[in-house]
């Protein structure tokens, strides 16, 4: 994870859409410098297109243009202009119902148009003379090709998520399938920094920290780790993924590459649901080198995927709601051979190797460095007879250490101990969503979603000199964390008249991550251990045994501080749509604060290479040593 900020406040931080309110602002004062329709998609909605004409091509104006969501029965209508066009803008995405009748004309119905967020969905219709108690039904009546936008996008449907297989069941995966993208990787595994199992992806060459995903129109920046995101949901809640790559609207302006626009599923007038388990252990896996060669079981393995998902109506036709729940518990270990002391050698016996250990005592400290007098180092200082170091030479500290270092499994003094790591993730994922229809001019959304996580990485030398966890000997693992995600939105669309819609959106995002060593209750370097000005701080911050980093070894002690990192994120949005003769016009703002709060204090670390016990111009340190001399 490298090196972090003992505390960080950025609080305050305020992030103006300038170049929206630029672009919308310039129309507002000049509309009359746009000279064709402009059809304009809104990053948590979409607009509905389209041109109304009679068997001889002639525009049909003034006839009524009625489009009902099919799941809510949310109704909302419009009019042909002179040139027999029409703009709904600011649509709650979803299949619609679209209906249009005009005096001497059979009613034109189209019984299944999609409009998902971030989309223009133009319909046209030929409207056949007769009565308009007859009515003709059309389907397929969308353009293949994209012409209303100049935009690049794609899109991810349920369809796709829910039915094509994939290995890690999250919408980020899929991301694979759009066109411009890298392939997605980054830390499957969770844990501090990603505890929602964020993937990095970037498009069309640019880095992967330029893409902004927005869930329900509210922003889910990870403000500490940029190419992860603080909340990924269930892909049992989505109800479709648009990725907008190229040419951007100035409403997705704050994307320094891709825009990720993720809508969730809402309830209905028809309860509906899912329920699913996947199950991977190690009951049918082969065996591993390593453990074939002595006689051992696979790694143990146990994953398990779960959940489910309902909608439906708490009022028909006014108030709707939508949950699902899923469940990761990943009980896996993977194995290695590593190098930790061994018996002999912690008994002060390195009789087994060639080079002399040189007692750090002896000899003149000044000659015996590097650049000293070699001859004069060589003269003066002794090693240790039969390179064993006798035991009234130990550091108190290292007797302390010995007892809890664990016996190795493996003959000689390096690669010495097969060990089976286990390794503990518990991610639960609960999304929920509210749609109220207050009115027929104002509807209402509400979101919560909040993913509890625990993840335990067993330690390398035991509960008490815990270890890196990062195999071989890295240190970038870690003990005990846990924490959780949690998201709050609600947004507003109020459809004053046909031609005047405002929309507004709140969004709350917190991610709250603990870490742990082991240990981390106790100042057990300073008490236990007794080395003078470790553990300085209060607990549970400067808690735990200080880091151990012995050459060839795997690392004692923590391997990372405690630490506890709050970053809440607040963003306010508010967009007014105006329909002027052949214009749209949409101007608004979109407000985001972050406040990333960190605890943490930088862990006491200690290196041992070896080099207090050779001589100057002699043969190199002893790979066996470890830490004993009181010198």
């Amino acid at each position: 994870m490298g090196n972090r900020f003992t505390s960080q406040r950025a609080g305050n931080m305020l992030i103006y859409n300038g170049l929206l309110l630029f672009m919308r602002a310039l129309a507002l004062i000049c509309p009359m410098l746009l000279f064709s329709t402009f059809a304009d998609g809104q990053v948590a909605f979409g607009t509905m297109v389209g041109n109304v004409t009679d068997p001889s091509g002639a525009a049909v104006p003034s006839a009524n243009v009625k489009i009902t969501l099919t799941r809510t029965n949310d109704v909302r209508t419009a009019q042909t202009d002179a040139t027999g066009s029409f703009n709904i803008s600011t649509v709650t995405p979803g299949t619609y119902k679209v209906e249009i009748a005009a005096e001497g004309f059979r009613s034109f119905v189209a019984p299944d148009i999609l409009v998902n967020q971030n989309n223009v969905v133009r319909v046209d219709a030929l409207l056949q003379v007769g009565a308009t108690s007859e009515s003709v039904t059309v389907n397929a009546t969308t353009a293949v090709l994209q012409t209303d936008r100049s935009d690049i996008r794609g899109e991810l449907a349920t369809e796709q998520l829910m039915n094509l297989p994939q290995p890690n069941r999250t919408y980020l995966g899929m991301m694979v399938l759009m066109t411009g993208t890298t392939p997605p990787g980054g830390q499957l595994s969770g844990g501090t920094n990603n505890p929602s199992k964020g993937m990095t992806f970037a498009f069309n060459g640019t880095g992967n920290a330029g893409a902004t995903v927005r869930i329900e129109g509210v922003n889910a920046l990870n403000p500490w780790n940029r190419a992860a995101q603080s909340y990924v949901p269930s892909i049992e809640a989505i109800q479709n993924v648009n990725v907008a790559t190229n040419a951007n609207d100035a409403e997705q302006v704050m994307a320094g590459g891709a825009s990720v626009n993720v809508m969730l599923k809402g309830g209905s007038n028809e309860m509906h649901g899912s329920v699913f388990w996947y199950n991977s252990n190690s009951f049918l896996e082969a065996n591993n080198f390593f453990a074939n060669q002595r006689g051992l079981k696979p790694p143990p393995l146990n994953n398990n995927n779960a959940g489910g998902s309902m909608g439906g109506y708490i009022i028909k036709n006014k108030l709707f709601y939508f949950g699902a729940y899923e469940g990761d518990w990943n009980h896996s270990s993977d194995s290695a051979i590593l190098s930790i002391p061994a018996p002999r050698e912690l008994s002060g016996d390195m009789s087994g190797s060639s080079n002399p250990i040189y007692d750090p005592l002896t000899g003149i400290v000044g000659n015996c460095l590097p650049g000293g007098n070699a001859a004069d180092c060589a003269r003066d200082r002794t090693p240790f007879a039969g390179n064993i170091i006798p035991k009234n030479r130990f550091d108190p500290v290292t007797l302390r250490i010995i007892p809890d270092i664990p016996a190795t499994n493996i003959p000689g003094s390096i690669n010495n101990y097969y060990m089976n790591r286990l390794t503990i993730y518990n991610l639960h994922k609960i999304d929920t969503k509210f749609d109220y229809n207050a009115t027929s001019k104002l509807r209402l959304s509400f979101r919560y979603g909040k993913q509890p996580y625990y993840n335990f990485q067993q330690p390398i030398y035991g509960e008490v000199l815990g270890g890196s966890a990062g195999f071989p000997q890295s240190g970038a693992g870690n003990y005990l964390q846990h924490g959780h995600g949690i998201t709050v939105s609600g947004s507003a669309n109020y459809v004053a008249s046909p031609t005047l819609v405002i929309d507004g959106t709140f969004g709350y995002v917190s991610s709250h991550q603990l870490l742990f060593p082991n240990k981390y209750q106790e100042k057990y370097g300073l008490d236990t251990l007794k080395i003078p000005g470790s553990n300085q701080g209060p607990l549970p911050w400067a808690g735990g045994v200080p880091n151990f980093r012995i050459t060839n070894f795997v690392p004692m002690g923590m391997s990372y501080p405690a630490l506890e990192y709050m970053q809440p994120l607040y963003e306010y949005v508010a967009n007014v749509s105006k329909l002027k003769g052949s214009h749209s016009i949409r101007a608004g703002f979109d407000a985001f604060y972050q406040f990333p709060d960190h605890i943490e204090i930088r862990d006491n670390s200690y290196f041992f290479d070896g080099s207090s016990t050779i001589r100057n111009g002699g043969p190199g340190a002893n790979q066996r040593l470890f830490f004993y001399c009181d010198g």
